[in-house]
């Protein structure tokens, strides 16, 4: 959740604050993508598997596609992909791992580039950069 606070002034004299909160993971009422992400967010450490989810939620191929991206604004692999790298974001963080251990522990190969790069691309900065920043050496 989002909290954004407005002050509202008349001259120079603060009156009051308007308050608005927006609530994350808003999912539109779409009971089959909820139960679609809850899949993905259980199984995040499995390989990426449409055909499971599909046929976990009860839709088509085409169709579960289509209305997961409407509503959420990315494909399924990208939000499972998103998932993952948030993960392995938090086991980087774990400084009794190495770099390569922290990518294994979420199922991810540190040597087959697709996660080391899809990591670089979302954060800006490579695996050994994140953990440098955040104080792991």
């Amino acid at each position: 959740m989002d909290l954004f606070l407005l002050p509202l002034w008349d001259d120079d004299v603060f009156t009051c604050t308007i308050c608005f909160f927006t609530v994350k993971n808003m999912y539109h009422g779409r009971a089959d993508i909820i139960k679609a992400q809850k899949y993905i967010k259980e199984h995040w450490r499995d390989e990426f598997d449409l055909e499971k989810i599909v046929r976990f939620v009860g839709l088509s191929k085409r169709h579960f596609q289509r209305i997961f991206k409407e509503v959420t604004g990315c494909t399924p692999l990208e939000y499972y992909q998103d998932m993952k790298i948030v993960k392995i974001g938090e086991k980087l963080l774990d400084g009794s791992l190495s770099v390569e251990q922290a990518f294994k522990a979420c199922g991810a190969d540190y040597n087959g580039k697709t996660y080391f790069n899809l990591f670089k691309d979302k954060n800006n900065m490579t695996p050994a950069e994140f953990r440098k920043k955040n104080g792991i050496q």
